[in-house]
């Protein structure tokens, strides 16, 4: 699975999103009436998505992106449009399919919608929302806005430098939201010399053979935990083994945490992961990253076998939980929340100013689109 399967040439004209008209809309008490009912479904997007028989994976994910109202806005907005820095590769073809997906679900009178654009961007078959995330979705947005041509990177570099570097020339939405840095240390066993490197990460994978969260943070994150490749010392210039630490060195607004159940070649592990509402991070933090507390906005869940199974998801809309599998959305209780088998979770940081979808805007839209 790629990222270059996008549908370009011809067929593009069909996927533009139908132009929104917002002057002369009946806003009288009578036609306020006759929406009120759906009016929270479009504000709030409760809406279902069709499976065509194998795009549950994607569905799954898209209501998980739909707990995210900043995206909400940028593509109701179509905010991408004001891009304008002359190193575009491929223009803006996915940010419309997803505008255009965005205002469907928003706009829509019915209770379920069709993910048809969407759907091209993927290739046929049983696929996995990881991957969906970080082959297609991901890397399509940022190729789309972020910088094609950009200064190297210098091994020396320290933790604002390269910071500094990333967030100058990856500038799209899914760095804004999701881009974090790693800090890693590496320290030689023979002379205790410390070398740092710092990358930036999108998504945190963990191991998906403990009992909870803080197991498999920490067992991809434990101080001192020896290499298995040989490593030479630019002090000593020994080469030997070492100790690496990980620790995060930015923390992102929205941490997206992908427990790796499904490893090519082996058995799924089906094990419940505990996993809280709300997640402390500090110890896995250097300095920089402070002291970040996360709260839970939502779940992916992949029910079934390394070759087959079912998605759906869990998320939190306007305060409440919700369970989307498919065309069912059913409000659940939040004893419910944390009993699912988690894939992928959705995390806010504390303090972060959350927006809002633009309810106004999305009311009048809904009335001219209807």
């Amino acid at each position: 699975m790629g990222a270059n399967l996008l549908p370009y040439g011809n067929d593009f004209d069909s996927h533009k999103p139908k132009p929104v008209i917002t002057t002369k809309v009946d806003v009288s008490v009578d036609s306020k009436k006759k929406v009120q009912k759906k009016q929270s479904k479009a504000i709030y997007s409760l809406v279902g998505i069709v499976n065509y028989s194998s795009n549950c994976y994607l569905n799954a994910g898209m209501q998980c992106l739909l707990c995210i109202p900043e995206l909400s806005n940028y593509f109701l907005e179509e905010q991408f449009e004001k891009v304008t820095h002359t190193t575009i590769k491929t223009g803006f073809v996915v940010s419309r399919i997803l505008a255009e997906f965005y205002k469907q679900v928003f706009y829509t009178s019915e209770t379920e919608v069709h993910p048809k654009t969407i759907v091209k961007l993927c290739p046929s078959g049983q696929q996995d929302t990881h991957e969906f995330f970080s082959k297609i979705l991901f890397p399509s947005l940022q190729d789309e806005v972020n910088f094609a041509k950009t200064p190297e990177r210098s091994e020396g570099w320290d933790s604002d430098q390269s910071w500094e570097w990333y967030t100058k020339f990856h500038i799209s939405i899914v760095d804004t939201l999701f881009s974090g840095q790693y800090e890693s240390r590496v320290r030689c066993k023979s002379c205790n010399n410390i070398s740092f490197t710092y990358d930036p990460f999108l998504i945190v994978s963990l191991p998906a053979n403990y009992a909870d969260i803080e197991s498999c943070f920490k067992a991809d994150f434990e101080s001192d935990s020896n290499t298995k490749i040989p490593y030479k010392c630019d002090k000593c210039k020994e080469t030997t083994t070492a100790f690496k630490t990980l620790n995060i060195d930015r923390a992102p607004q929205y941490l997206v945490i992908h427990l790796k159940r499904l490893v090519a070649g082996k058995k799924k592990i089906n094990d419940f992961i505990a996993y809280p509402q709300t997640l402390p991070l500090a110890k896995y933090c250097t300095h920089r990253g402070k002291s970040p507390v996360y709260h839970l906005r939502a779940i992916c869940v992949h029910k079934g076998g390394s070759l087959s199974g079912h998605y759906y998801s869990v998320g939190m809309r306007n305060g409440k939980w919700y369970l989307f599998n498919d065309t069912t959305v059913r409000k659940i209780e939040e004893s419910e929340v944390l009993t699912h088998e988690a894939y992928i979770l959705f995390y806010i940081l504390e303090g972060c100013s959350q927006e809002q979808p633009n309810y106004l805007s999305v009311i009048v839209a809904y009335l001219a689109y209807n």
